[in-house]
């Protein structure tokens, strides 16, 4: 292994510590197996707080020497484990147990599949040339800049395309490339394949909490064979990094819903803040999502909408700064078209249906990303006939679906510039409902296979006599 490749597994090593440090104290560990089972989430999680730590030192005006990277990362894990030494949480002894059926067995052979999948990306991505216009336009000058400069104070920062796009994706290639010892991006491939890693082995364990193994793991082992798995990951664009926050987020925004477990609402949270902090199109897709949750939580919105609103706005303040910041030197709005103006959108009419064509041929191109947007939509329809928990995560996605492809139409619509070639983001940014769809699948089909069971008389006259149950207390 070289200098370069090492250094990228020792900053997600230093991510993935600080993570298991954010879950020890936000909800303990069982077992060691409970410890193992989540390691990709706490990956996820430790990647994006010091990530989103390190564009408020940016903001700040400081750097991201390797002192300021470990001090971070340390920040994270002793606000962690300092919570969970006062909760008195202990450290796992016991191995635990794995069940084993025939669904287990099944759901072992798909995580298997995407372990050998996994193997050969990762031997791609450490030898492959990076790919992506973007990526060579101003996401990767950027991480240059802060890692040669020190920061983002430069004139030259500002004068790159994308001047007011979030720090979240410069940040963390500059600390790979500190990691790294030098500004060679070959390796960024590397940090996108840790990003794809930790999403099968996030995604998975939390969906095994509300679906069956094997049907968490089949939705879950299938985007190894999503065609735009590969230009997604040997490019250093932020829309993969968007696509993963996101769906993860959505995922445990959900849980938290069906729960009510607080570890699951403050991962939300955490998650969260670094999806705003991505892509100026995170900030249209977190909407979309608390608005989802809020519309299938109105029943016990006095419960739910405090906490989910309260998180929301939290995750939304710790980007403020970066918005201060530009806003203080001049540069544009952050807005498609530099701002919401009526006449303009009025001129440009013509342009609806094209971009709302851009935005729905990739979602619905199986030769982009298979079927997961169809499978998805006609399993929520069937959900809505249904009562509770089904209903309920049928109406999240369905709202926050909906939302978030008129809303990046009208991204397309008043932005005439962007529509043209490789500038149109829309086909690219549709990759984040498709993961939405990947992680939802599973929970709206679960209780339509569970509904399809044929029942005896006496399950029969004990389900229809059961009352249906109110929404957990959170």
């Amino acid at each position: 292994m070289g200098a370069s490749l090492r250094g990228v597994v020792e900053l997600n090593l230093l991510f993935l510590l600080a993570g298991i440090a954010i879950l020890w104290g936000m909800r303990g560990f069982r077992s060691l197996l409970d410890l193992l089972d989540l390691l990709g989430l706490a990956l996820a999680l430790g990647l994006g707080s010091v990530s989103v730590l390190a564009t408020l030192v940016l903001v700040a005006g400081g750097g991201l020497p390797a002192a300021v990277i470990v001090a971070l990362a340390l920040a994270v894990l002793v606000a962690g484990s300092g919570v969970a030494l006062a909760a008195r949480r202990g450290v796992p002894r016991r191995l635990g147990r794995l069940p084993i059926s025939p669904g287990t067995c099944f759901a072992l052979a798909a995580a298997l599949g995407a372990l050998v999948v996994l193997v050969g990306l990762f031997r791609v991505a450490r030898v492959a040339p990076l790919g992506g216009g973007d990526s060579w336009q101003f996401w990767v000058p950027k991480a240059k800049l802060i890692y040669f400069t020190g920061g983002i104070g430069d004139p030259l920062f500002t004068t790159l395309p994308g001047p007011n796009y979030p720090l979240l994706v410069p940040a963390l290639f500059a600390m790979d490339f500190r990691f790294m010892g030098s500004a060679d991006a070959a390796e960024l491939a590397v940090q996108n394949w840790f990003l794809y890693a930790a999403f099968v082995l996030a995604a998975a364990p939390v969906l095994r909490r509300l679906v069956p193994a094997w049907l968490a793991w089949l939705f879950v082992a299938a985007t190894a064979v999503i065609p735009q798995l590969d230009a997604r990951v040997l490019n250093a664009q932020a829309d993969w990094t968007l696509d993963i926050l996101f769906a993860l987020t959505a995922l445990l925004g959900i849980g938290w819903l069906r729960t009510g477990e607080r570890w699951q609402l403050w991962s939300f949270g955490i998650l969260l803040s670094a999806v705003f902090a991505t892509l100026r199109e995170g900030e249209l897709l977190a909407a979309c999502l608390c608005l989802g949750i809020a519309a299938a939580s109105r029943r016990s919105r006095r419960r739910v909408w405090p906490r989910l609103f309260g998180v929301g706005a939290a995750a939304y303040a710790l980007n403020v700064p970066w918005r201060i910041w530009w806003t203080s030197r001049g540069l544009p709005s952050d807005l498609p078209g530099g701002g919401f103006h009526l006449h303009q959108l009025l001129t440009h009419r013509s342009l609806i249906w094209p971009s709302l064509m851009d935005v729905l041929q990739p979602l619905f191109s199986a030769t982009m990303w298979l079927v997961f947007v169809p499978t998805a939509l006609v399993a929520s329809a069937a959900c809505l006939t249904l009562a509770g928990p089904a209903r309920d995560t049928a109406v999240v996605y369905l709202t926050t679906f909906v939302l978030a492809v008129a809303g990046l139409t009208w991204v397309g619509w008043s932005d005439p510039g962007g529509l043209v070639g490789s500038l149109n983001p829309l086909p690219r940014v549709v990759g984040s409902l498709v993961l939405l769809s990947t992680v939802l699948a599973p929970l709206l089909i679960d209780p339509l296979l569970r509904r399809s069971k044929p029942l005896t008389r006496s399950a029969e006259t004990a389900t229809r006599s059961e009352p249906i149950p109110s929404a957990p207390s959170i």
